[in-house]
This record gives structure tokens, C-alpha cells and sequence, in this order.
């Protein structure tokens, strides 16, 4: 909507040329602070306790979803990340895996990360509607290679209420020889809100 895009860009604004330095740690609402009908904020859906909204400042979880995903690429430590408790739609154009989401909410559901290379890093952020594009710029080349995999995904029933489950690992590649890892970042378990009886196995 154009709210939401309105939005997006008032936040934009204050993320695009930030620069983190080795060891500092990003977040959200820090960097975006309250956002206000005074802010220039404006009502757009989100969601809150498993329904859609339309609240002043809403539709930033675009932005901290990105965020949070540039933040695994360049294999920040996350200090602090929040997911939503349900999964409201089907996957439709979905190029990562389920329950990568970072939602926020000021001033107490935030997004923060901290930067674990050995020099700092600029954050480059543009709304181009109806696209939104970020990027993490370095000085030079990263001296790794990360991916995230899923496993262990399930539709299930629990008490008549379908669920969804999954893992996500972080696997690094190190470019100086290191041996590679592989951390658990994420167990998620949610109530899916849209029929879904077809995609518990057994029917």
C-alpha cells in the first residue's frame, strides 16, 4: 500500500549510510526510533497477536526481515531477534526458508546484531516501489562464504490446529583455510492461520 511504502521510506532514510563498526552492535529501534503520527508515520497493516492491523508505523517488518537476513551473510552475531508466533500465508515467491522473518515492535521487540568482522561496514537502503533493496558494503572482500539451510520442515496437528516446524543452520565457509561451521540459529514452531489440512503428512 501506499502507506506502508510511505513508511518504509521514513525508515529508510535513517538506515541508508550507516556505517557499523567492528563490534558495535546495530538495532532497530535504536536507529529508527518511535515511529509517530508526529514522525510523519502513517497507519498500515501489520501484524499483532495473529491478525492483520493497520497501526501507525506498520509495515517496517519488510525492512527488518532484510536486515536480519544481510546480517546472517555476513555472519553478524545476533544479539536479539524475534519471530512472528503464526504463519499467516501459503508460500508463494518465497526464496527463503520459513521462519526468517525479524519482527519489530519499539521499543521492546527490536532486531539487533553485531558486527563480527575486522573492519566496518556501511548499510545502503533504497525503497523503489514496489521494491525495497538493501545491501551491506565492505571495504573489501569478506573473508567467508555463509549459507542457511533448512531442516527437519513438518506440517503437523496438534489438538485439531495444524502447526509448522522447521530448523535453520548458519554454515560458514571460511576463506583462510578455517574449517567450516555450522550453528543453529533458529527452532521454529507456529499455529498456521490458512487451511492447510493437505500439507500435514497423512492428510
Amino acid at each position: 500500500t501506499q502507506e506502508k511504502t510511505h513508511n518504509l521510506q521514513l525508515a529508510a532514510r535513517k538506515m541508508d549510510g550507516l556505517v557499523i563498526e567492528p563490534a558495535h552492535v546495530f538495532s532497530f529501534c535504536r536507529t529508527v526510533g518511535k515511529t509517530t503520527r508526529s514522525g510523519g508515520y502513517l497507519p498500515a497493516l501489520e501484524l499483532l497477536e495473529g491478525e492483520l492491523r493497520a497501526e501507525v508505523g506498520g509495515g517496517l517488518c519488510q525492512l527488518s526481515n532484510l536486515l536480519f537476513l544481510l546480517a546472517l551473510d555476513i555472519n553478524a552475531e545476533i544479539v536479539e531477534r524475534h519471530r512472528h508466533s503464526f504463519d499467516l500465508f501459503r508460500d508463494v515467491d518465497r526464496n527463503v526458508a520459513f521462519g526468517c522473518a525479524a519482527t519489530v515492535f519499539y521499543n521492546y521487540v527490536d532486531l539487533q546484531f553485531r558486527n563480527t568482522l575486522p573492519f566496518a561496514v556501511l548499510l545502503s537502503v533504497d525503497v523503489q516501489p514496489p521494491l525495497l533493496k538493501a545491501q551491506v558494503r565492505a571495504p573489501r572482500s569478506l573473508p567467508l562464504k555463509v549459507r542457511t539451510v533448512e531442516t527437519d520442515h513438518r506440517f503437523f496437528r496438534r489438538e485439531g490446529q495444524v502447526y509448522r516446524a522447521n530448523r535453520v543452520w548458519r554454515q560458514v565457509e571460511w576463506l583462510d583455510g578455517r574449517p567450516p561451521t555450522r550453528e543453529l540459529l533458529i527452532v521454529n514452531e507456529c499455529k498456521v492461520l490458512y487451511p492447510a489440512d493437505d500439507l500435514v503428512d497423512g492428510g
